[in-house]
């Protein structure tokens, strides 16, 4: 079991700054290191990827990619109040025709991250409430413009492994079918 960060501190004073690579766990992820895909192209390929807080502050997250054009993630930024959990649907959308390219091709090839970041609100100006929870994306997102990086809890970058299972479906770039 990994420790876990106390803090008995009222929500009228600001979380202590943590370190990003702090050991501690701070917040839960179903998925810790690896995002495993099993993909049947052209299917879409979904997996749930949970965060669980596990403070007794609100905090706020955004899920950044660096190949955007692959996939779908909602929400892709929100509020989680202390001990909430949240399910973040990320779809990968595979290619839909032949030759696939090498690194869904070539087993254990693939260079695609996902990084979770997540981060303290200063609840001095961002105090949890269903008004916070409720903000929508953008405004979300607007608020991130603003988070000094002593605020930062997590930056995780989890890997992803693409398993081709069947490629049933697809076609040949000329039109023919493989």
């Amino acid at each position: 079991a990994q420790p876990h960060l106390s803090l008995t501190a009222a929500m009228t004073t600001s979380p202590p700054p943590v370190s990003p690579d702090s050991p501690l766990e701070i917040i839960r992820f179903s998925h810790p290191h690896v995002l495993h895909f099993p993909v049947s192209p052209p299917a879409p390929s979904p997996l749930t990827l949970r965060l669980e807080n596990l403070q007794p502050f609100a905090t706020t997250f955004r899920i950044r990619l660096n190949k955007q054009h692959r996939y779908a993630v909602r929400p892709h930024c929100g509020i989680l109040a202390p001990h909430a959990i949240i399910d973040i649907e990320i779809v990968l959308h595979p290619p839909t025709k032949l030759p696939l390219p090498p690194d869904f091709a070539t087993p254990g090839a693939c260079n695609d991250e996902i990084r979770v970041v997540v981060a303290a609100l200063d609840d001095s100006r961002d105090r949890p409430s269903a008004a916070a929870e409720a903000m929508t994306p953008d405004a979300v997102m607007d608020m991130w413009k603003n988070i000094a990086k002593d605020r930062i809890l997590v930056s995780r970058n989890l890997k992803v492994d693409i398993e081709v299972v069947s490629m049933a479906g697809l076609e040949a770039r000329d039109g023919q079918v493989e």
